[in-house]
C-alpha cells in the first residue's frame, strides 16, 4: 500500500518558505547610458552520455510539494495561489529561466528592457509559439496574463506592476508603481496559460484544467496521489520533448518514496536530501542536488523583555551551537555550517568575515555579560517540515551546555502560528532565504519591511535604511549589498547554522532533466530530458 498525502498544509508553506528561490535572481549583464537592453543566455541542450537523446518512454517522477489545498494545478493566478513545484512545469511555462549564475535562459521571451527611468519593463516575445489548444501566444495573450496577476494581487503582483501595455504583436511593456532590482524575476516567471481556455473552463473550472505552451499536456489528476502529461506534438523547441508522457505522484513518506524508487515504481524523486538519499547514492544511484535555503535562529528581538533583545545573548548563540559538529554527523554531506546571510557565489558575499565558531566559554560568557550568568528558560520552534526532529534535539543539546534550557516545539501547528503570527521568548530554527544567486530577493522575502513571516524580529531603521539603499539600486550593488550582510553579522540580527539541500535522485538511465541545475529551485527542463534503454 502506497502512503499518499493526506494533509497539505506544510507543502503550502514550504512553498512559501522557499519562495525567495522562485521568484530569486537577477545579475547585471549589461549597461549603459541609455535604455538598457539585456538579452537571456540561451543554452543549447547537451546530452550527460555523449550520445543523441532517445525519443519514448514515460518518466515517473514523484513530488513531495503537491498542489495547494484548492487542488488548483491549472490556475497560478489565483488570488491565493502558492506557486508551482517540480508537478507543473511539464505543462507551463514563464517568460523567463534563471540560470545558476543569475543570468536568464529564455523561455517565452527572448529579452527584455529597463527603462532608465526605471517606471518600465518589456519584454520581446517569443514568435511562433501556441497553446495546447491552438491559441496562439503573443502580446496581447501575455499581457491578459499579467492582467489577471495583476487584477487578483497574486504574490503581490499589483503592488509592483501598474498595468501592461501591448506595443507590438509580440513586444509588451510592464509599467512599474515601484521598482526594485528582483522584479525582473517577479516579471520573468510570469507563468502564461491560454486565454482561450479560461474562456471556456472559467476561474474555478481553470484549476483542474491546465492548458499552457510546455512541452507537455495535461492529461488525468487524481488528487493526492498524481498528475498525468502526455507528449504536446506541437511545442515550440523543434524535435522535442522527447519523452512520450510524464507521471508526477505524491508520495510523502521517505521511507515509502524510496521503497517504490528502488522496487521499480519511480524514475526519480526529489526531497529534502537525508540519510536515505545517501545510503541510495552510496548503492550508486546519482543524486543532483542544489542548496535550497539556510536554517537560522531568529530571536524575538522585537519584544523588549525578552532575553534575545540582547546583542550578546544573540551573539552567544553563534558560539553555542557546533554547526560543524552537527552537519558532520547529521547531514550525510548533504549540509555545511553556515557563518553569514549571501552564499559564496553572491555578490552579497562579505570576504574576510571572521566566522564565529563553535565556543561554549565565549558564549557563557556573552551571556555572564548581558546579566543571564545562571542562563535562562526559553521556547526552541522548530521547522517541522524543513528540518528533522534530531536537528532540533542538537540545537537544544548545544544550548542546555551554555544555560539556556529551551523547551523544543516541533509540531505543525505550533510552528506556523509562531512564524506567521509571532512569538515571545523563543527562537525560531526555521528557513532564511541566501542560498539564490540574487541576495536581494531572499533578504525581501524573509526579513524585507512587508515580509509576512518572522513577526517579532526586530527590524531596526539601521537595517531597513541599508535594506532600501540595496533592494532599490537599478542592479545588484556589491558593496550594498555587503553592507546589508555585515550589519545582520555585526547585531546578530539572524544566526545562521547551516545549508538544506533540495535533490533528486535518479535512475542511471534518466538524462537531462535539468533537475536542480538552475538557480532557482524548482525550474527544470522536462523538455530535455529522455531515457536510455533499460
Amino acid at each position: 500500500m502506497v502512503k499518499r498525502v493526506s494533509s497539505i498544509t506544510w507543502a503550502v508553506i514550504t512553498i512559501l518558505l522557499l519562495g525567495a528561490l522562485v521568484f530569486g535572481c537577477t545579475k547585471q549583464t549589461t549597461t549603459s547610458n541609455t535604455t538598457t537592453t539585456t538579452t537571456a543566455t540561451a543554452t543549447t541542450s547537451t546530452t550527460t552520455t555523449g550520445v543523441l537523446p532517445q525519443y519514448g518512454g514515460v518518466l515517473r517522477l514523484n513530488d513531495t510539494h503537491p498542489p495547494n489545498p484548492s487542488n488548483n494545478i491549472g490556475w497560478p493566478a489565483a488570488p491565493t495561489s502558492t506557486g508551482i513545484a517540480t508537478w507543473g512545469f511539464p505543462w507551463v511555462e514563464p517568460l523567463l529561466r534563471e540560470n545558476a549564475d543569475g543570468t536568464y535562459k529564455p523561455i517565452l521571451a527572448a529579452d527584455y528592457t529597463i527603462a532608465d527611468d526605471l517606471t518600465s519593463i518589456t519584454f520581446t516575445l517569443r514568435q511562433g509559439v501556441k497553446f495546447h489548444d491552438g491559441t496562439d501566444f503573443n502580446a496581447a495573450s501575455a499581457k491578459w496574463n499579467f492582467d489577471q496577476y495583476i487584477n487578483n494581487n497574486t504574490r503581490g503582483a499589483a503592488n509592483y506592476f501598474a498595468s501592461v501595455d501591448t506595443l507590438d504583436q509580440y513586444v509588451i511593456r510592464v509599467n512599474l508603481k515601484q521598482y526594485n532590482n528582483t522584479l525582473i524575476a517577479f516579471a520573468g516567471g510570469t507563468y502564461m496559460v491560454s486565454p482561450t481556455a479560461y474562456e471556456t473552463y472559467g476561474e474555478e473550472g481553470m484549476m483542474l484544467h491546465p492548458v499552457g505552451t510546455g512541452p507537455f499536456k495535461f492529461s488525468s489528476y487524481s488528487q493526492d496521489v498524481s498528475i498525468t502529461y502526455t507528449r504536446f506534438d506541437d511545442y515550440w523547441q523543434e524535435g522535442k520533448p522527447y519523452l512520450n508522457g510524464i507521471v508526477v505522484s505524491f508520495i510523502m513518506d521517505p521511507l515509502t518514496m524510496s521503497a517504490s524508487f528502488e522496487a521499480g515504481e519511480l524514475d526519480a524523486y526529489g526531497t529534502n536530501l537525508s540519510k536515505i538519499e545517501y545510503d541510495l547514492q552510496q548503492k550508486g544511484y546519482p543524486v543532483v542536488s542544489m542548496v535550497s535555503a539556510y536554517i537560522a535562529l531568529v530571536g524575538d528581538s522585537k519584544n523588549a523583555d525578552s532575553p534575545f533583545a540582547k546583542r550578546e545573548v544573540r551573539e552567544a548563540l553563534d558560539y553555542a551551537i557546533d554547526k560543524a559538529g552537527i552537519t558532520a554527523a547529521l547531514g550525510y554531506g548533504f549540509s555545511d555550517p553556515v557563518y553569514q546571510f549571501a552564499p559564496a557565489n553572491s555578490l552579497g558575499w562579505v570576504d574576510g568575515l571572521d566566522p564565529r565558531s563553535y565556543d561554549p566559554d565565549k558564549a557563557r560568557q556573552l551571556l555572564a555579560d548581558a546579566g543571564y550568568a545562571d542562563g535562562f528558560d526559553t521556547t526552541l520552534y522548530a521547522t517541522p517540515v524543513l528540518m528533522g526532529q534530531d536537528w532540533g534535539v542538537a540545537i537544544q543539546d548545544d544550548l542546555a551546555k551554555v544555560g539556556i534550557r529551551a523547551t523544543l516545539k516541533y509540531d505543525d501547528p505550533t510552528f506556523a502560528a509562531a512564524f506567521f503570527g509571532g512569538w515571545n521568548n523563543g527562537l525560531m530554527a526555521t528557513t532564511i532565504g541566501g542560498a539564490g544567486a540574487n541576495f536581494n530577493a531572499g533578504l525581501n522575502w524573509y526579513l524585507g519591511p512587508t515580509s509576512p513571516f518572522l513577526a517579532s524580529l526586530d527590524k531596526t531603521p539601521e537595517f531597513l535604511q541599508l535594506f532600501e539603499a540595496s533592494i532599490n539600486s537599478k542592479y545588484e550593488d556589491p558593496a550594498l549589498e555587503q553592507a546589508v550582510a555585515q550589519y545582520i553579522y555585526d547585531t546578530s540580527m539572524v544566526n545562521f547554522l547551516w545549508t538544506i539541500r533540495h535533490g533528486d535522485v535518479l535512475k542511471p538511465y534518466v538524462h537531462d532533466s535539468g533537475l536542480n541545475s538552475f538557480g532557482s529551485w524548482p525550474y527544470w527542463t522536462p523538455e530535455d530530458c529522455w531515457m536510455s534503454a533499460h
